[in-house]
């Protein structure tokens, strides 16, 4: 055993021979990036080690990510280097390593709703103890609650959980109690006295990279607090893919991925219960959104035949389950209802943006654009909507982008090329300064220099003159930042290969939408507007977007940003059970188009590639 140091925390632990740097910084809780679940693949985890000696030589692997001079420097992969075991090692986490707090998109677009839940309360009178002929405690709540608000005595369920509680409750009330229903015939909780104000709903957003929670009032419907946190899975992958082949490797892993989520949202609920000071105990319905993968894991459901074609999801309806099954901090007969899926790629995340767009309304054709790692597609109108799903990867989120990252403080989130000097001019998160780019701030570079003829529709750069443009090992690079702080030199490049990648994200959207566009016989020009959903597109550049075929060629004014419309749509649901019987509706009748199957689709996707010419929709 040797000691392994990280800097600049000062954290010493025990280390193995052969063991990676990762494992053990994951082992006690450094936080190092890893996007690609240690697979080598990313690039991201790069340690500055010393001695040199402490770790096992580098791998092929980091002679692809690394350059000669980092190498030199002491910069190692922390997924590949290994403890030799012959010495202590010292290890640096750089800044731009560490899984940092990101900004987080809570806010989505806001629709009136009648309020109409699942979950209500009523005040009942349970008639007393007639000593000549004494009836049982559960049997007189109900002859209460019969007489309260009708119905036969056999219209209601009372579990076992609030069953037990009924005896003392009644009799320290006098008999006076309200009784909290869901979906008017089970009965989900007793309390002394009148607490009918005290009844609270949660809508969640599962997403690949995040977790974004609403606490709302089932009485009035008003929002009393949110929270969001990043996805605990990362560790084991950036992406959906990463995950699924985690959770198939060993039977116990599906289970570390459902408690890592299930950690988080107790988590959140506590925040959410702390910050509107009420009590966990009344939060009695928990609306949950997510895609498929994310909502199946947080099930605990059988995912491996997610994992290949034809990508078989483990439930497709909405599900109903109490709160105690899943270990949640919330009383046990709360219910967590998920809404359904489209198809085993387009998931209830999906139904949750047609509710809150109210796509499903429109008389006019409209194009949503969910853009996220695993973005969905969905075009329509009252009359019908067809769905997509493209595999746009974790380029978005800054993976496989050599300085890319997450809208962390610090990342490059803007930027703005002069024509003539080519001098550019970046805006960073926080205004903090650069440490990496961002999604957003690479769509922005990539246009920019599209605009200024540095980049040709292949995505290569021009021979024009410009000190900005080097050429290395790796290829040619562009200048975005740089910055020598003593004898330490910052700078930020955007590669050819980062072009690339960027480009394979994009063709994967764009293939979804102009292919659903083709299954309508439609063109842009016929769309009356188009949503962009979720946290990227909500910070994202349109004109920059349009450049490289992000979205489709569209004046500004038809384009419109709903944030995260998955937790807007959760929220519909949770507040209104009309919108949660249409989110079934929508789920039955949204038609999938298999983009896998098409036969368009290499010919699309191919083209796609490209950056388009002006004249191009």
């Amino acid at each position: 055993m040797v000691k392994a140091i990280f800097e600049p925390d000062g954290r010493r632990v025990e280390a193995r021979a052969k063991e990676s740097l990762l494992k053990i910084a994951q082992q006690v809780g450094i936080t190092i990036r890893s996007e690609c679940g240690g697979k080598g693949t990313c690039g991201k985890c790069r340690l500055q080690v010393s001695p040199k000696q402490s770790v096992t030589p580098p791998t092929s692997v980091e002679k692809e990510h690394l350059t000669v001079k980092e190498m030199k420097m002491g910069y190692r992969l922390a997924c590949q280097a290994l403890v030799t075991g012959d010495l202590d090692v010292q290890l640096m986490v750089p800044r731009e390593s560490r899984i940092t707090k990101r900004r987080l998109q809570i806010e989505g677009i806001t629709n009136p709703v009648t309020l109409r839940p699942v979950v209500h309360a009523v005040q009942v009178s349970v008639p007393p103890v007639d000593p000549t002929h004494p009836v049982a405690d559960d049997e007189r709540l109900i002859e209460g609650l019969r007489k309260r608000i009708g119905g036969k005595r056999g219209s209601w369920v009372i579990p076992m959980w609030v069953t037990r509680r009924i005896p003392e409750i009644i009799r320290e009330s006098l008999g006076q109690v309200t009784v909290t229903l869901w979906d008017k015939r089970t009965v989900i909780d007793v309390n002394a006295g009148d607490t009918r104000e005290d009844l609270f709903g949660v809508a969640l957003d599962i997403g690949t990279s995040k977790l974004v929670a609403s606490l709302h009032s089932l009485v009035t419907g008003n929002l009393l607090a949110v929270a969001g946190l990043e996805n605990p899975q990362i560790r084991h992958g950036e992406d959906i893919m990463s995950r699924l082949s985690f959770a198939a490797k060993d039977p116990t892993n599906r289970a570390v991925l459902q408690n890592l989520i299930l950690d988080s949202i107790n988590l959140l609920l506590a925040r959410l219960a702390q910050e509107a000071t009420i009590s966990l105990d009344h939060i009695y319905e928990l609306v949950v959104v997510g895609n498929t993968v994310m909502t199946s894991l947080f099930l605990g459901l059988d995912t491996k035949y997610l994992g290949y074609g034809p990508f078989t999801a483990p439930a497709r309806g909405y599900l109903n389950v109490s709160s105690d099954i899943l270990n949640l901090s919330l009383p046990p007969q709360a219910n967590v209802h998920v809404l359904p899926c489209i198809a085993g790629y387009v998931g209830a995340d999906a139904v949750a943006d047609i509710l809150a767009t109210g796509l499903h309304r429109r008389k006019r054709m409209s194009l949503l654009i969910d853009i996220g790692t695993n973005s969905e597609v969905v075009l329509g109108n009252r009359e019908e909507l067809t769905a997509c799903s493209c595999a746009a990867g974790p380029a978005f989120e800054g993976a496989q982008i050599e300085h890319g990252m997450k809208a962390v403080s610090g990342a490059i989130e803007r930027v703005s090329i002069h024509p003539d000097s080519m001098e550019v001019e970046v805006e960073t998160v926080d205004n903090k300064p650069p440490i990496g780019i961002c999604g957003s701030g690479v769509v922005d570079a990539v246009a920019q220099l599209a605009e200024v003829g540095l980049l040709t529709p292949h995505g290569r750069f021009t021979d024009y003159p410009t000190s900005r443009l080097l050429q290395d090992e790796r290829g040619k690079r562009f200048i975005l930042f740089e910055r020598r702080d003593g004898e330490r030199e910052s700078t930020i490049t955007l590669s050819e290969h980062d072009v690339s990648q960027l480009l394979l994200a994009k063709a994967a959207i764009q293939t979804g939408y102009r292919l659903v566009l083709d299954h309508h016989h439609l063109s842009p020009a016929d769309l009356d507007r188009v949503f962009i959903a979720g946290a990227f597109g909500n910070y994202l550049n349109p004109a920059s977007a349009r450049v490289i075929g992000l979205i489709p060629r569209v004046p500004s004014n038809r384009v419109t940003f709903v944030g995260n419309a998955a937790l807007a749509g959760a929220r519909l649901a949770l507040l209104s059970r009309t919108h949660r019987s249409q989110a079934i509706r929508l789920a039955k009748t949204t038609h999938f188009l298999d983009l896998a199957r098409h036969p368009d689709f290499n010919q699309t996707y191919t083209s796609s590639l490209f950056l388009p010419k002006e004249t191009e929709e």
